[in-house]
C-alpha cells in the first residue's frame, strides 16, 4: 500500500511540474491519502467474487429509467452524488451516434452495489471523487505518455509482482501494437510464420475431442436421459474458430478493417487515441446491428484458447498452434496431451459452473433437471473442497495461504474435463489409426504416458512469490503446479498408465464431473 500511494504521489507530482500547477507536496500526499481510503471504502462494498459465478443472480434487465428510479430511493442525494443514467449512457453512445431511450432494456449485474454506490458517493467530499476519476485516467494512459511516468510505474509493479527487470522497450513496443492493430499483426504472422497443415490437424482434432466429449456424457451415471440430450445439442451446436478469419488475408479487407485510423511515425499518445476512438466508436455502433455470431473475440496473434458463453463458441488462434502446444510431425499423443486438453479445456468451460448457466444459443436458462442439477453441485463441491485444501505455507496468514476453490472451480472443472476428453480422444486415434511408436530417446515411456508428460509440460513455469500470492488471491486459474497435480490425480487414466500408489498424484476420493 505503501508503494501504491508512492506511485500516485510522484505521478501527481510529475503532472503537476508538467503543466506548472500551484499544488504543493503536503496537499498532493494528502489528497492521495484521502483517495486511498476511498478506493478501500469501495473495494469494501463489493460483491465478492465468489458470489459472481451465479448468471441469474447477475441478470437483472430493467429499463433505464427503472435504473434511475432503484438508485433515487437514495436520500437525500448530494448534488456531486446523484448520477443522470440517461445523459451518462447517452454520453457514451453518442460517439457512435446512437441514442439510447429512457424505456431501452439494459441489464443491471449488481443493483445492490448500485446502491452502495450512492451513498458511498454522499459521503464522499467532491474533491476525492474527482481525483480518483483522474487517476483511473492517468493509471489507463500515464505509461503511453513517456519513459518518466512509466518508470514510477515499474517502480510499483516490481514490489507489487516482484518483476526483477522492466521489459525490453522493443517488446513493449510489440505488444502495444499486438494489443491495438492485432488483425494486422496477426496477418503478418500468418503471412510469414504459420503452417496452415497445422490447421487441418487441430480440426481433426476439435472434431474427436467433441465426439469423446459426448461419449462421456453419454456414459455419466449421474445425469438423466433429458439433460443428456441438451448436453450432447449444445456441444454440438458450439461454433469453432480456428488459426484465423479467412478475411485476415484478403490485404483489401484488411485496409478496409482499420479505415479511420490515423497514426504518425512522431505522436504515440495521439497513436493510442486513434486507435481506441476508432475501436470504441466500432463497438458502440454495434448496438443497433444485428448480433454477428461469426465474430473473432479476440486476435489470431494471441497465444492463448477461449470459451464464450454468449456465442456458444470455442476459439484457438493461430498463435498457439506451435510448441509447446502443438507441434507438426510429433506424436499425436504429444499433440493430443497439449493443444488436445487446451481444446477439451475449452470444451468443457461450456459446462462448468457459469458455462452450464447458458444454453446452447448463448441465452442465460436452467435447461438442468432438478435432480441432475443436485447432482451437478455435489460433484462441484467435490472440486471447491480438493482445491481449497492445497496449501502454501509461506503465505501462511494471509488469503493467499490456500486456493480458493469457489473463484477457481470453473478453470479446475475445465482442466479436468479436458483431460479426460483429450486421452479418450488420443485412444480413438489409435484404434482408427494403429499405435504409436516410442519417442527414440524417451523409449522407457509409452506414447500413452507421453501424452501425460507433454501436458504436464505446458504448464512448466517459474513464477515469483509477489506473482504466485497475487494469483492465488485473485486468479481464476490455480497456480500451474497445481494444474498438473490436480487433474492427474483426479485421472484413472494417468495412474493406469504411471501405476501411481495411493497418495498426492493418485487420489483415493477423485473428482469427476466430465
Amino acid at each position: 500500500m505503501k508503494a501504491y500511494a508512492d506511485y500516485a504521489t510522484k505521478v501527481a507530482r510529475v503532472i503537476r511540474d508538467a503543466i506548472h500547477g500551484g499544488t504543493n507536496d503536503s496537499s498532493i500526499d494528502n489528497d492521495v491519502h484521502q483517495m486511498i481510503q476511498f478506493e478501500i471504502e469501495m473495494a469494501k462494498i463489493m460483491t465478492p467474487p465468489e458470489e459472481r459465478r451465479d448468471e441469474t443472480r447477475m441478470y437483472n434487465p430493467q429499463t433505464v429509467s427503472d435504473l434511475q428510479d432503484w438508485t433515487d430511493t437514495v436520500k437525500p442525494v448530494q448534488n456531486h452524488s446523484h448520477i443522470n443514467w440517461s445523459e451518462y449512457i447517452n454520453d457514451i453512445y453518442s460517439e457512435a451516434g446512437v441514442f439510447v431511450p429512457s424505456d431501452e432494456q439494459i441489464i443491471v449485474n449488481e443493483p445492490d452495489y448500485l446502491l452502495k454506490l450512492m451513498r458511498l458517493l454522499n459521503e464522499t467530499n467532491p474533491r476525492v471523487i474527482v481525483n480518483y476519476l483522474h487517476w483511473r485516467l492517468v493509471l489507463k494512459f500515464g505509461g503511453e505518455t513517456g519513459q518518466q511516468i512509466g518508470k514510477i510505474a515499474y517502480d510499483f509493479y516490481k514490489i507489487y509482482y516482484g518483476t526483477s527487470s522492466p521489459q525490453p522497450r522493443w517488446q513493449w513496443c510489440v505488444r502495444k501494437v499486438n494489443d491495438y492493430l492485432g488483425f494486422a499483426v496477426s496477418a503478418l504472422f500468418i503471412e510469414k510464420s504459420f503452417d496452415e497443415s497445422s490447421k487441418v490437424e487441430a480440426e481433426e482434432m476439435i472434431q474427436n475431442i467433441q465426439t469423446a466429449f459426448s461419449s462421456l456424457v453419454d456414459e455419466s451415471d449421474w445425469m438423466d436421459d433429458e439433460t443428456k440430450i441438451l448436453a450432447r445439442e449444445k456441444a454440438a451446436a458450439m461454433k469453432q474458430f480456428l488459426a484465423y478469419p479467412d478475411w485476415v488475408r484478403n490485404k483489401t479487407a484488411l485496409e478496409m478493417a482499420y479505415d479511420g485510423v490515423n497514426t504518425s511515425r512522431s505522436e504515440h499518445f495521439e497513436n493510442v487515441l486513434s486507435v481506441l476512438q476508432f475501436l470504441m466508436h466500432d463497438d458502440l455502433g454495434s448496438l443497433r446491428m444485428p448480433t454477428d455470431r461469426s465474430v473473432w473475440i479476440t486476435y489470431p496473434s494471441i497465444v492463448n484458447a477461449y470459451y464464450s458463453s454468449r456465442f456458444n463458441s470455442i476459439t484457438f488462434p493461430a498463435a498457439i498452434l506451435q510448441p509447446p502446444f502443438f507441434g507438426k510431425g510429433r506424436l499425436a499423443a504429444m499433440n493430443y496431451g497439449a493443444i488436445g486438453v487446451v481444446i477439451g479445456h475449452e470444451i468443457t468451460h461450456g459446462f462448468d459452473d457459469e458455462g452450464r448457466q447458458s444454453d446452447k444459443n448463448g441465452n442465460t436458462n436452467s435447461w438442468w433437471t432438478n435432480e441432475t442439477l443436485s447432482k451437478y453441485l455435489d460433484r462441484a463441491q467435490c472440486f471447491i473442497e480438493q482445491y481449497g485444501n492445497y496449501t502454501f505455507p509461506q503465505f501462511a496468514g494471509t488469503e493467499s495461504s490456500n486456493i480458493n476453490g469457489i473463484i477457481s472451480q470453473g478453470e479446475n472443472i475445465a482442466d479436468n474435463g479436458g483431460i479426460r476428453e483429450a486421452f479418450r480422444a488420443y485412444k480413438n486415434h489409435v484404434v482408427a489409426n494403429g499405435p504409436e511408436p516410442r519417442l527414440p530417446g524417451l523409449e522407457k515411456y509409452s506414447p500413452e504416458q507421453l501424452f501425460f508428460i507433454s501436458y504436464a509440460n505446458i504448464w512448466c513455469g517459474k513464477q515469483n512469490s509477489e506473482s504466485l500470492k497475487e494469483q492465488i488471491a485473485t486468479g481464476p486459474h490455480s497456480p500451474n503446479r497445481y494444474r498438473v497435480i490436480g487433474p492427474l490425480s483426479n485421472s484413472r487414466d494417468f495412474v493406469e498408465q504411471f501405476q501411481c500408489p495411493s497418495g498426492i498424484m493418485n487420489r483415493p476420493k477423485k473428482c469427476i464431473l466430465w
